[in-house]
């Protein structure tokens, strides 16, 4: 006697997905939040990638995109060199 299958591995699978995938909707994104780093010129040098040289930012104290940076008329250097790299 013949045994028929009703479902097969590839049908399973596809319905597990089916029913996963609105799961993933569910799960919180993580999204960096929006500091406000202000110069502090405290650091070794001017460049601006040096983490001495600001303060208010979660990035291990480094600006990143999106968020808001000060450049106080007092702690500003005339010049800072530009050393951030496109991400």
């Amino acid at each position: 006697m013949k045994t028929k299958t009703l479902f097969n591995r590839t049908t399973v699978s596809a319905m597990l997905v089916g029913l996963m995938a609105p799961l993933a909707i569910m799960v919180p994104q993580a999204s960096a939040a929006i500091d406000t780093c202000t110069w502090t010129g405290g650091g070794a040098d001017d460049n601006f990638m040096t983490t001495g040289n600001w303060s208010g930012c979660d990035n291990s104290n480094m600006p990143e995109a999106g968020d808001n940076l000060v450049f106080d008329a007092d702690t500003s250097p005339k010049t800072v060199t530009g050393n951030a790299t496109k991400q």
